[in-house]
């Protein structure tokens, strides 16, 4: 036998019989083994009951659709979540917006006196009522002031100094400066015991002589501030303000004066955690202001 150039063997020759016959049979069996499947499914459905065969496709249709349902739900409420975590920090976001906005405009007030003034809304929560008023004063300022004036300014300058620091350290707000008397407002009662605390403890360094230091009476008082706008600034009057005043001349060195009314409120209760380096003395407003405000 020729192929191309070469002489093919009977023995190759046979080869190539056997491999083509075998290739046949495989084609054949293949083809064979679809259309036998084919017909079996067939004699399946012509030999089973049509409402099997019904039954058995309308399950695998609700298989599909509950899928589907399934499928459609959990697109649905993976959407809806998206929705509520964009919503919710777009509402954060506004509120944010709307604070810092509200917290940069001040407060217009208008004095009966015909002035304007304006405060901003970080001081207009210490002008809220139930703040806290704190009173301190030198003990013989006006006898040092006389005898040692050049050591008493010395020790007045770095007193204030000492007390415009610890005002920033415990969110105070200086409403007055008398003399040596020092008016301040605090919205929370243990940042006003740490602030009389601290001042106490620094005006003790302040020397007038060599062998003298600033010794301070301090009082915590609480009741209705009043408010009264002047060309110079806003300046706190009323009841609470004199009683402040009587109590603090009757207070004594070394030691924290507090109201009555603070004193059986915020610390003779259980549970109160406020807590002083300084011992804390109870004074009587009623005892100490009865004439005060008498009319007779």
């Amino acid at each position: 036998m020729r192929m191309g150039h070469g002489i093919m063997s009977k023995r190759e020759c046979q080869r190539v019989k056997e491999g083509v016959i075998l290739q046949k049979s495989a084609f054949k069996t293949g083809v064979y083994t679809v259309a036998d499947r084919s017909r079996r499914y067939l004699r399946y459905i012509r030999s089973s009951d049509l409402s099997v065969v019904v039954c058995s496709l309308l399950f695998n249709m609700f298989l599909v659709a509950l899928l589907g349902m399934f499928y459609v739900y959990a697109v649905c409420r993976l959407g809806f979540l998206v929705y509520q975590i964009y919503a919710y920090k777009k509402s954060r976001e506004k509120e944010e917006h709307s604070e810092a906005k509200s917290q940069a405009e001040n407060i217009n007030i208008t004095s009966p006196l015909g002035f304007s003034f304006k405060i901003s809304t970080e001081d207009g929560k210490y002008f809220k009522p139930h703040n806290f008023i704190l009173m301190t004063d030198i003990v013989k300022s006006t006898y040092y002031m006389k005898h040692h004036q050049c050591g008493m300014r010395r020790a007045l300058r770095q007193h204030f100094k000492h007390a415009n620091s610890l005002l920033r350290q415990f969110d105070g707000f200086l409403t007055a400066v008398e003399g040596d008397s020092l008016i301040c407002i605090f919205t929370d009662l243990q940042n006003a015991v740490s602030f009389s605390n601290k001042l106490s403890e620094l005006s003790e360094r302040s020397y007038i002589t060599g062998n003298e230091c600033l010794q301070l009476r301090c009082l915590i008082h609480q009741g209705r501030l009043d408010i009264v706008v002047m060309h110079t600034g806003v300046l706190i009057v009323g009841r609470t303000v004199a009683e402040a005043y009587v109590l603090c001349d009757n207070a004594k060195s070394g030691v924290l004066t507090i109201s009555d009314h603070v004193y059986g409120q915020y610390l003779d209760c259980p549970g109160s955690t406020i807590r002083s380096d300084l011992k804390m003395e109870r004074i009587n407003v009623n005892e100490m202001c009865k004439y005060l405000f008498n009319s007779d």
